[in-house]
């Protein structure tokens, strides 16, 4: 019964009558027009609006993105209620698509009948930055709309990974910003014993202490 409540069913006929158009475009135009279209309604605040740009019958997944939680919804009106409940205080904005690679706009038939358009995109919030992926329906108004969009926070803004350009330069065994004090046997016994720093965390439970030291990856149970 569980899986049945989050079992996707493909529209089979997304065109009914069939659309005669006299220049097709790519892939990249129509998730293009899409992606800016989805921006400006959701950084309107106008969550009314949502249905100008998502199928009746469509899904979203949400990943800790537009709300503190992981959540499937199913419907439009679920979706409005969604938002209503979540969008101006997350404020998304900066949608931009995956212009290369595998997962740029490329359309494709998941059954005989339904073509979509897909792609990944990214994006911002108030809080941090996001990836998201789309799949888009075309329908007996020739209109393409969102069937099925992802969503998922992937960083907090000031803490994000230390990485790329975010590394900090030098280590312990470098003489250019680093920090030698003893060989590395010597180093662990210190981080230990914490004499450079405080621990990060305290843990503290089931009758027992746990200090936590997360720039040592350091774990002591008193």
């Amino acid at each position: 019964m569980f899986a049945e409540r989050h079992t996707i069913q493909l529209p089979s006929a997304p065109l009914s009558p069939p659309i005669i158009q006299v220049k097709k475009e790519s892939p990249f135009s129509i998730a293009q027009q899409y992606i800016t279209k989805l921006e400006a309604v959701l950084k309107s605040n106008n969550v009314a609006a949502l249905s100008t740009v998502m199928h009746t019958d469509s899904w979203w997944r949400d990943m800790l993105a537009f709300s503190w939680d992981i959540r499937t919804i199913h419907g439009l009106d679920k979706i409005l209620t969604y938002f209503s409940e979540n969008l101006a205080h997350t404020s998304p904005y900066n949608f931009k698509l995956r212009e290369s690679g595998k997962f740029a706009p490329s359309s494709g038939n998941p059954i005989e009948g339904l073509e979509w358009i897909e792609s990944m995109f990214d994006f911002e919030t108030k809080v941090g930055r996001g990836s998201g992926m789309i799949r888009l329906v075309q329908g007996s108004d020739g209109v393409w709309k969102g069937y099925m969009i992802y969503t998922a926070l992937q960083e907090l803004k000031g803490f994000e990974e230390n990485k790329g350009d975010r590394r900090p330069h030098g280590g312990n065994n470098s003489l250019i910003g680093g920090a030698i004090k003893g060989n590395w046997l010597e180093r662990r016994e210190r981080q230990k014993e914490f004499l450079d720093g405080e621990p990060d965390v305290f843990v503290v439970g089931a009758g027992k202490l746990i200090v936590v030291s997360v720039r040592s990856i350091n774990l002591t149970v008193l």
